[in-house]
């Protein structure tokens, strides 16, 4: 079962507002943060954030946000769309960039979806 979370490009080109609307998931009002990110390409995986072992060793982990622009607040009722990330530094180390959908992609939005878009608050992360 694919990720409901995931975003494959690739499946929005011949864009359809069922495809659309299985990318707005229902979250619960509140602040959300990135821990972790992974990107594939082919056979090879790059991974930002996750568990972080304790000092020396230590059994002890726990989950570290990334810095930047890494958090986004999500109000009671929206209908968001978050944009894009772009993530720099280490894996240890890592920051986020948010920018929000184009122009072209909200257009696109809108034809495919129009009595759902209006309702849409474009954002992004690190607002």
């Amino acid at each position: 079962m694919q990720n409901p979370n995931k975003l494959v490009l690739g499946q929005l080109f011949s864009a359809t507002a069922q495809k659309y609307a299985r990318w707005f998931v229902p979250v619960a009002p509140g602040r959300y943060v990135i821990t972790y990110a992974n990107c594939s390409y082919g056979n090879v995986t790059i991974e930002a954030g996750g568990d972080q072992d304790g000092l020396f060793g230590r059994t002890f982990s726990y989950v570290h946000p990334f810095g930047g622009d890494a958090a986004i607040t999500i109000g009671e009722g929206k209908i968001v769309d978050a944009g894009y990330i772009r993530l720099e530094g280490t894996r240890s180390d890592t920051r986020a960039v948010g920018s929000e959908a184009t122009p072209a992609e909200r257009d696109l939005m809108k034809s495919v979806m129009p009595d759902v878009y209006p309702s849409i608050t474009f954002t992004k992360f690190g607002s």
